[in-house]
């Protein structure tokens, strides 16, 4: 046991005294969300209560810097909040997570002045939910391949397309996206943020899990912006953005596993204390111990390279390497460890009385969001053999 009485505070060490402050803040709500979760789940839907709590907290807006009205924390500190919010529901976890690293920050980071002033307030405070559109029908991975068309007059953005799986979309007002325009024999792909009036928002996806997180495919229709107001960064930045925003995402996604791990771990414990059989509660057999342990084993091991990259983020050293490692290593662990918990429910796993079919339901997508098992696998070879 830990100072914090926790066996998952273990690290506690290697934070600050902020961050474990953050922490216990984003524990405290989680703890008043917790009894929400089954019907966020069953529902479809997350309180705009909650959505407006995080606000409130600053958890929609931790790591932007104070002079954006952000809370200026670490990634770390994010990181920690992540965790705990989907130890008890993975949906809010990844509305908090893709809201801010990527619907919010790369406005933040590449936004105008007059698009920081427009759209920020709002994305801060919870009056207004982000989103992040790059996916496509017939483009997931290979990013490079958008057909989103622009066409360019003076000023003047004319958009047509469709993007696909787009998470938050359905209670979005704010949308981050990518755009493909031809430059002689070129494609170079241009980001942008706007509002949501003229986007065409279709019917909400029925997912596997995650089933609280809203999602669906948005398209536009002759959609005019302002490049004035509306560009990130310069044109032809489109794709670098991408890149840098789904590098810093997958700390998040990789922080939502953990919790989930966390999450489905805690139940398994309790339960295998409470219940009996052959005469001995499950934890006294010799094979269920081992069971546990090789899930807190992947648990631990996944927290460390999530806090590596976390750390080299916030040193500004190199950590695609680091966040692609993490984000494997952690989407392994949370299908390995809610299988395995499910497993030593036996028969009343399999029940939906019980909340560890949703750990389980809720697991996989981190296999696939933000970049594919496979795609981590290439990116971690990618990094090493070039160098």
């Amino acid at each position: 046991m830990t100072a914090s009485g926790k066996w998952y505070d273990s690290n506690e060490f290697q934070y600050s005294e902020l961050e474990v402050d953050t922490r216990d803040l984003a524990r405290k709500f989680a703890s008043e969300l917790a009894p929400l979760a089954p019907k966020i789940d069953a529902e479809g839907a997350i309180p705009h209560s909650m959505i407006k709590k995080m606000g409130e907290l600053g958890f929609l807006g931790a790591t932007v810097s104070e002079a954006d009205g952000g809370l200026g924390l670490s990634d770390t500190a994010f990181s920690l909040i992540i965790e705990e919010i989907a130890s008890v529901c993975a949906s809010t976890a990844i509305l908090c997570s893709a809201h801010h690293s990527l619907g919010l920050w790369p406005v933040a980071k590449y936004g105008t002045a007059a698009a920081k002033e427009r759209y920020l307030p709002g994305l801060l405070s919870g009056d207004k939910i982000g989103a992040f559109a790059l996916t496509e029908p017939n483009v997931g991975s290979d990013a490079g391949n958008l057909s989103l068309s622009l066409k360019r007059d003076g000023d003047k953005i004319v958009l047509n397309g469709t993007k696909a799986w787009i998470t938050n979309a359905p209670i979005a007002e704010v949308f981050v996206v990518f755009a493909t325009e031809e430059v002689g024999n070129r494609k170079k792909i241009s980001a942008f943020v706007h509002g949501a009036d003229g986007l065409i928002v279709n019917a909400d996806e029925r997912k596997l899990g995650i089933c609280g997180s809203r999602t669906a495919s948005i398209t536009y229709y002759n959609f005019e912006l302002n490049a004035k107001e509306c560009l990130l960064g310069d044109f032809g930045d489109g794709f670098k953005i991408a890149l840098d925003t789904l590098n810093s995402g997958r700390i998040g996604v990789a922080s939502q596993a953990l919790g989930i791990v966390r999450g489905a771990l805690d139940l398994a414990i309790n339960y295998c204390d409470e219940r009996k059989s052959f005469g001995k509660r499950l934890n006294e057999h010799d094979l269920v111990r081992t069971y546990l342990a090789e899930m807190i084993l992947s648990y631990e091991s996944a927290k460390q390279l999530t806090l590596l990259s976390s750390r080299k983020k916030e040193a500004g050293l190199p950590f695609v390497k680091e966040a692609s490692c993490a984000k494997l290593a952690a989407s392994r662990a949370a299908n390995f460890v809610s299988g395995k918990s499910l497993q030593l429910f036996g028969g009343n796993g399999f029940s939906k009385e019980y909340s560890i079919e949703r750990y389980v339901r809720d697991a996989k997508i981190t296999e696939i969001y933000e970049g594919t098992t496979e795609m981590q696998l290439f990116r971690i070879a990618r990094e090493v053999l070039r160098k």
